[in-house]
């Protein structure tokens, strides 16, 4: 998933950026972004984050004063925890040398120094760690050395903020700038199969102006692309806290026989907000008919129809703040009436933001893949269960895993993985060539993104064990094996 530092998520030079299972280039995601509304002395503002972001890059120095976004230590930082590769605190960086399905960025992770000294001082999360002292002979001894604070297997960390009038003009925003900076960290966590197909966001929004943000509303917008655009049905789960994207159809002119399902589920809204979690509304739109003013920006953030009235239930008649509240696997209660190119909008609020007081909000991404539309909507929630249990940090229950089908491997043409699964200490790779003729293993997390990569030195026909030059982070791989127009792939499992 391709993350910008203006608050764009999921989209790269508007092309599709978000892809499931990893390393296949099949799309999920097109685009996601934080929405925020909210009064300034009877004043209606909103910033929004929707193809065109009305956030830059940066911190606000003081009201109406915002920094340069053209500073380079507005990036988007990459870090990873220690592990005890003493190659986690230093910055990794891997040029790709063939094209893949999908783009490679070369920062595998940013160097621990260029995090504390850039990324840290504007708010980025620290810990001290207790890593080897390498200064003395013994072993054995240790320092405290301060790091990045990653509640995972990866972070990505950035701040932005909407101060520039001259970004506001997208045509569902458009107003005077709220004075919001935003810190946003996305990351991943190991885990069974639910967290291996699950990434967190958190948007800590910060109110840096004179003024308070009454009647304060925030969302998460997202285009959710399952391959084609055109055959998408959305929904909801208020209990769950889950907006959710499925397949009309078993057939998918991308996914093929398989469609996957993509769910946002929200774990933290604004402090006092309706419904589970803060889940407050959600509402459905057709691609191209996102809202035209600033009010019905805050209608649908509100769940209310674009006049501001109620939305009414088309199922029972009752008002709700809730579209598509129904149960697509049982067919029942108010479901999407047509497949096209949807987009969902969480909300959450209302809320009160007092001149530099902030509101955390949290949510996961997750997605799932299966043999129907129903089965992938259907692991989804299942997964998404399993998901919230380790957020509340109880007991996980069941969930659901639908490999992906292992087509026939090529003549001759084996991959065993780590050779032990799962594997520890120094990792080797077993394989098997078909034939005399130049090869190459790659490694790729679950993002996706290629960790490790090498062309085979000596590609003969037969057994071979490849030695890894480096070691990895506890978590789950995806080993692939190419030779010719011929490759095969597998899942691995690396622990501490």
């Amino acid at each position: 998933m391709q993350v910008a530092n203006d608050g764009t998520i999921g989209m790269g030079p508007f092309v599709a950026g978000t892809w499931f299972p990893p390393g296949t280039g099949l799309a999920i995601l097109f685009d996601a972004g934080l929405w925020v509304a909210a009064e300034v002395r009877g004043e209606l503002r909103v910033a929004v984050s929707e193809y065109e972001s009305e956030y830059g890059p940066g911190v606000i120095a003081a009201p109406g004063a915002w920094a340069d976004p053209g500073d380079p230590r507005f990036k988007v930082y990459k870090v990873v925890p220690w592990t005890g590769d003493p190659g986690d605190t230093a910055a990794r960086i891997v040029v790709p040398t063939e094209v893949g399905p999908e783009p490679v960025d070369p920062v595998i992770h940013d160097s621990w120094s260029r995090y504390l000294n850039g990324a840290a001082p504007f708010g980025a999360p620290v810990r001290t760690w207790r890593l080897p002292n390498t200064t003395t002979p013994d072993p054995l001894d240790s320092v405290d050395v301060a790091g990045p604070d990653v509640p995972g297997t990866q972070l990505l960390w950035s701040v932005y903020n909407d101060a520039d009038p001259a970004r506001h003009k997208n045509i569902s925003g458009g107003t005077t700038p709220l004075g919001i900076e935003v810190r946003q960290m996305v990351w991943t966590l190991a885990g069974d199969v639910p967290l291996q197909n699950s990434i967190f966001m958190r948007w800590t929004i910060t109110n840096r102006s004179a003024d308070t943000l009454s009647a304060l509303r925030a969302g998460v917008w997202s285009d959710p692309d399952l391959g084609a655009s055109y055959d998408d049905m959305v929904g909801c789960d208020s209990s769950r806290a889950l907006a959710f994207a499925y397949n009309a159809t078993d057939h998918d002119a991308v996914y093929g026989n398989r469609p996957p399902a993509l769910g946002f589920d929200l774990l933290a809204g604004i402090p006092g907000s309706y419904g589970a979690a803060g889940f407050a509304a959600f509402r459905r739109t057709i691609g191209g008919a996102e809202p035209v003013t600033p009010q019905q920006t805050l209608d649908d953030l509100s769940g209310l129809d674009r006049d501001g009235t109620p939305l009414v239930n088309a199922w029972n008649g009752a008002p709700t703040t809730y579209e598509d509240s129904g149960d697509p696997l049982t067919h029942s209660g108010w479901l999407d009436p047509a497949a096209t190119d949807k987009h969902m909008l969480i909300g959450t609020g209302p809320g009160t933001l007092a001149p530099g007081d902030s509101v955390v909000i949290t949510a996961v991404l997750m997605a799932a893949r299966c043999s129907s539309a129903l089965l992938s909507l259907q692991a989804l929630e299942t997964n998404d269960d399993a998901v919230q249990a380790v957020w509340d940090g109880t007991p996980p229950g069941g969930f659901i895993d639908c490999p992906e089908p292992v087509p026939p491997a090529p003549p001759g043409l084996a991959l065993a993985g780590f050779g032990a699964n799962p594997a520890r200490g120094e990792l080797v790779i077993d394989l098997t060539l078909g034939a005399d003729a130049p090869a190459r293993i790659d490694v790729l997390d679950v993002t996706g993104r290629r960790v490790w990569s090498r062309a085979l030195p000596t590609p003969v026909a037969g057994h071979q064990w490849i030695p890894l030059d480096r070691s990895l982070p506890p978590a789950v791989y995806f080993l692939r094996l190419t030779q010719g127009t011929q490759h095969i792939s597998t899942r691995a499992v690396v622990l501490r």
